[in-house]
């Protein structure tokens, strides 16, 4: 089967360079990154600082650095029909198309010659050519249920149909800190976090 390299979109801000953790280094800053770091972006839009390094960290991590690629990143639905929110985010991604990072003190260079900003969730259909002749020859429905968003989208031989779109901010992140802060008003001891919650339902649902 494919291979699917999978981290957590968390980044937090560090002083000390523990070797054991995957850190980035951008802009003479250094961050803890994917799964060693704690903090949550809970931007819908994504572009952020976090979803900006990790995208870097997931190139780094899949031979993608030092060489000049074109690159396709997804965004919410509601984002990705505004043209001018979608150019912003290309362009926030883009950066200068030289980017210059450490990765674990390891000099790298991001090149990107141009960004594609798709719909979240229609990379299914792009995952092999046996999915894209399979998916795209019938009707199919995609739902994809992220951390800070849920979202779906049809397709009718490869064509979306955007009468049918559904967009909503109601993410696995977003329902983690909703139970969180429910758990913590009704119980005035109680100091449950987000990362609690989840970690709970992942050992209890999983």
């Amino acid at each position: 089967g494919e291979e699917v390299d999978m981290f957590r979109t968390k980044l937090e801000k560090t002083l000390s360079s523990n070797p054991k953790s995957n850190t980035i280094k951008f802009e003479g800053d250094t961050y803890l990154i994917g799964n060693d770091a704690s903090d949550i972006d809970y931007e819908p839009s994504k572009e952020t600082l976090t979803h900006k390094l990790c995208i870097y960290y997931a190139l780094i991590r899949n031979g993608y650095a030092n060489r000049k690629i074109n690159l396709a990143v997804g965004t919410p639905i509601k984002y990705f029909k505004d043209p001018q929110t979608k150019q912003s985010y290309a362009d926030f991604i883009k950066g200068n198309g030289n980017v210059e990072v450490e990765y674990n003190g390891v000099p790298y260079t991001i090149m990107i010659n141009e960004v594609l900003v798709v719909p979240e969730g229609c990379g299914i259909l792009y995952s092999s050519d046996k999915n894209y002749n399979d998916l795209t020859s019938r009707y199919i429905g995609i739902i994809d249920i992220g951390g800070l968003n849920a979202q779906g989208r049809v397709y009718q031989m490869g064509t979306p149909l955007p009468e049918f779109d559904m967009d909503s901010e109601l993410g696995t992140h977003t329902l983690s800190q909703d139970i969180a802060d429910k758990l913590n008003m009704e119980d005035k001891n109680a100091r449950y976090s987000s990362a609690q919650i989840e970690s709970l339902i992942e050992r209890h649902f999983n």
